[in-house]
């Protein structure tokens, strides 16, 4: 089920100030040299530093470029509060639907400690596509015997022991780990909590939602993020 992304670089010396980049996708009906000489773009010597190398043409150069020129970066405008979801340790236990939900409330103390959660693939452009799934968020402190039903329905018990507990119950901007467009919601109310195939931005700013979801950052994002 895995993926694999195979790059074959070639360099040959030169002292020009611009190298030839080219990148092909071959298959058994193409003639390799003349995809890799279609496809062949100048890149300059400049950005062969100790950085991670942009392979970017010229073009593409000048536009990131112009981008991050007095700009502001995402983790110094909100204070470095970019955090990822909760790792629950076993999210078969942890997370569940809304029939078992449903039942552990019964008992009316469970209700503290069952929140919203979405996984990852309900977090849209704008939007939460919740999906009825709730999570048992257990303080690291939580007492077995504070809910007959919880202590009843666990049997393994992992908990979530981070210093960034304070943040999940406030507005955010909710993103999938995985993705393929700019998919930025906004949590307004602070209900929805996540698991770790999502990150969170601690920010209830509408135009910084509306600047990681324009055609702009995403450009951006595409050359700069694996």
């Amino acid at each position: 089920d895995a993926i694999t992304y195979t790059m074959i670089l070639v360099f040959q010396k030169t002292k020009k100030d611009n190298y030839k980049f080219v990148t092909s996708e071959l298959n058994e009906t193409s003639n390799a040299l003349i995809n890799l000489k279609k496809n062949e773009y100048l890149v300059s010597s400049t950005t062969l530093t100790e950085e991670p190398w942009d392979l970017s043409n010229s073009k593409t150069l000048k536009i990131l470029q112009k981008m991050q020129e007095n700009s502001v970066t995402l983790d110094k405008f909100i204070l470095k509060r970019i955090f990822y979801g909760i790792k629950t340790g076993r999210n078969n236990i942890f997370v569940i639907d809304k029939k078992l939900r449903d039942e552990l409330v019964k008992d009316h103390k469970s209700e503290e400690v069952i929140k919203k959660v979405v996984t990852g693939t309900e977090v849209k452009r704008y939007n939460i596509d919740f999906d009825d799934k709730y999570i048992l968020f257990l303080p690291w402190d939580y007492d077995l015997e504070f809910s007959p039903k919880i202590k009843e329905y666990l049997w393994v018990l992992t908990r979530y022991g981070s210093e960034n507990v304070p943040f999940l119950s406030l507005p955010k901007i909710i993103y999938p780990r995985i993705t393929n467009n700019s998919n930025f919601c906004l949590d307004e109310s602070g209900e929805i909590f996540i698991t770790d195939n999502n990150f969170y931005i601690s920010s209830s700013s509408k135009s910084l939602l509306a600047i990681l979801n324009s055609k702009l950052i995403f450009y951006y994002l595409m050359q700069k993020c694996p």
